[in-house]
């Protein structure tokens, strides 16, 4: 198969969503596929495109950077072809046989290609941050296939699509995301969590939280993992780690008892289920995409979106009490080991031959 996933934007900041689609690609390449990947210009929106200089300009230096950064934190296959466009439009797609939108703000030009080849739209969240749900919603029925990461969006996505969608479960590379030290044998009162600004990530709750503990346990070590500038505003008690490929994050995880996820919303939440297979013991919210795979009292504690206390409490207990803190872990080990990558994009390939 010619397979085309049509991403939103270029940048050099690690994503989830990104890396799913990237390790699909890596998969969908490896098993005699040809696949490539676009950037249209259109839709981007970083810092070009505030400089005044012609348009022309943009597009080159845009192009070039595609080229050179395309492998700044994920490593892709050769076979994968990387390619900044202009826009989505037919000329720049030829003999595809799959083409797929990976975000609400390529859904729209994706389904008004006049080419022959089947369509999807590869959904893993609910994109209303900069959009409205009428916009968001519509894009799921659009007509293409729609391909979801969890029930909760398939819920959503079902009310208004022509057709049943189909769900592919996110998963993890298990081969670097492992245990490695027992978390017996770790340092007391270590955490790690992973830093984004955007609002629905909830960092705020997270340095709350963290702020409270470190009044108690002067011990306290926190490893914070983040692509982004260092905030201001970070507890003393926090290791920056910035730029960390997956093999870095895979070995901080394993020097933390516990994994802190501080999140408002999101569709799945790859981060913790990281941490669950290396060793961690998951303090999260309940927001909807942790649901996917964390389970209160059995894989993890969770406590109610925006509460930064009820995370710090269920922190203090983990701190208290080895016997459930090492449950934790445990299980957690084994609902990773049923979510692997390897299942998801053998999944995935098989709705792209099939459907």
């Amino acid at each position: 198969m010619r397979v085309v996933f049509v991403l939103p934007n270029f940048s050099r900041k690690l994503s989830g969503g990104k890396k799913v689609i990237f390790e699909y690609s890596n998969y969908l390449d490896s098993h005699n596929n040809k696949v490539s990947i676009f950037y249209p210009f259109s839709l981007y929106a970083g810092f070009l495109k505030k400089v005044r200089i012609p348009v022309f300009l943009q597009y080159f230096v845009f192009c070039l950077a595609v080229i050179l950064l395309k492998n700044n934190w994920f490593k892709l296959n050769r076979g994968v072809k990387v390619r900044a466009i202009y826009d989505i439009k037919d000329r720049y797609f030829k003999n595809e046989d799959k083409i797929i939108a990976t975000a609400v703000q390529t859904a729209g030009p994706v389904a008004a290609l006049k080419i022959s080849a089947d369509k999807y739209y590869f959904i893993q969240d609910y994109e209303n941050w900069e959009f409205s749900d009428e916009f968001v919603c519509n894009t799921y029925s659009l007509g293409m296939t729609n391909i979801v990461i969890s029930d909760w969006l398939k819920k959503i996505v079902d009310k208004y699509s022509r057709k049943e969608s189909i769900k592919v479960v996110d998963g993890i590379d298990t081969n670097i995301f492992k245990v490695t030290k027992a978390i017996g044998q770790r340092e007391e009162h270590t955490i790690v969590f992973q830093y984004r600004s955007a609002k629905h990530k909830g960092a705020e709750f997270a340095f709350k939280a963290i702020s409270s503990l470190q009044n108690k346990y002067s011990d306290l070590k926190v490893y914070c993992i983040s692509r982004e500038e260092r905030p201001n505003n970070l507890p003393s008690s926090c290791i920056y780690l910035r730029n960390l490929t997956s093999m870095d994050v895979a070995r901080v995880n394993n020097k933390a008892r516990i994994f802190l996820c501080s999140t408002v919303d999101e569709g799945f939440g790859l981060p913790g289920l990281e941490a669950m297979a290396c060793g961690c013991a998951v303090v999260s919210t309940e927001y909807r995409g942790a649901k996917e795979y964390a389970i209160n009292g059995y894989n993890s504690l969770l406590s109610h979106v925006n509460d930064y206390k009820e995370l710090a409490d269920n922190i203090e207990t983990l701190f208290h009490n080895k016997e459930l803190e090492s449950i934790l872990s445990n299980n957690g080990v084994k609902t990773a080991s049923e979510k692997s990558i390897q299942y998801s994009a053998e999944l995935f390939e098989e709705v792209l031959k099939t459907r």
